[in-house]
């Protein structure tokens, strides 16, 4: 099947890797996340599974060959319980943050001697969040996988998968099937929290998880829990952080 490279440039363009900074503001863990704009407001899409540890998270604005790579931190997550009655409370697997006008993260083109050669800012996604996903239809996603070396250095690769298939819809979440055997969970570690995107640019959901053993990937329905996001959005209603980018080096 020939590339649509076209499409694969919409789902990396809407792609934000976030990280997470420990006290020397190091990156010990990536989460994949969307920048969206949902009535009004601008706010950073993620998954709670990643960023629920309350750590210091950050996305990528940028690189700079004279200070490294800039991050902008987040601040505080925003977290959603559901409740069933004679059940006990559970997280969703969904959080978010508000983002102000100015933080524009970008993807850049960065040679092997850290000269930036190419740039363009990633995509904001206006939605109205009540896409659902329709058999027939071309979905898919793309993250940044990422190891540590023995040194703790942090290695990153991009994982694009441009081909998936809705199967099915299960309490809240879509199941799509990938056209290819299941790689493991650890080729796609990182990309937890991107989003997965309709072949028309429709925001459908964020990538939660997969099975190896049907060759599935798993995202959370975003138009399912569209009124407790905008329930939380109203009682959260707080100015964005105003955190100036720092850099990573």
């Amino acid at each position: 099947m020939k590339r649509d490279r076209a499409w694969e440039a919409l789902l990396v363009g809407c792609s934000v890797p976030i990280r997470q900074l420990d006290t020397d503001c190091k990156v010990v863990d990536l989460a994949s996340g969307c920048i969206a704009v949902y009535r009004g407001r601008r706010i950073l899409l993620t998954v709670q599974h990643a960023t629920g540890n309350e750590g210091n998270w950050a996305i990528e604005v940028g690189f700079d060959p004279s200070m490294g790579t800039q991050l902008y931190k987040l601040g505080p997550m925003n977290f959603f319980v559901q409740f069933q009655l004679g059940q006990k409370a559970e997280f969703v697997d969904l959080s978010y943050t508000r983002l102000t006008e100015t933080v524009i993260p970008l993807i850049q083109d960065v040679s092997v001697r850290g000269e930036v050669f190419g740039q363009a800012e990633r995509l904001v996604l206006d939605t109205q969040l009540d896409q659902v996903p329709r058999p027939g239809t071309r979905y898919g996603f793309a993250g940044l996988n990422y190891l540590f070396h023995a040194d703790k250095e942090l290695h990153t690769e991009l994982r694009v998968e441009a081909e998936l298939s809705f199967i099915r819809e299960e309490d809240g979440l879509y199941v799509f099937s990938l056209n290819h055997k299941h790689p493991g969970d650890q080729y796609y570690k990182g990309c937890s929290g991107a989003p997965v995107l309709s072949q028309e640019g429709d925001l459908i959901g964020l990538v939660v998880g997969g099975c190896e053993k049907d060759d599935t990937v798993t995202a959370v329905s975003l138009a399912h829990y569209r009124g407790a996001l905008e329930v939380s959005m109203i009682e959260n209603e707080l100015p964005a952080p105003n955190t100036a980018p720092t850099a990573d080096g």
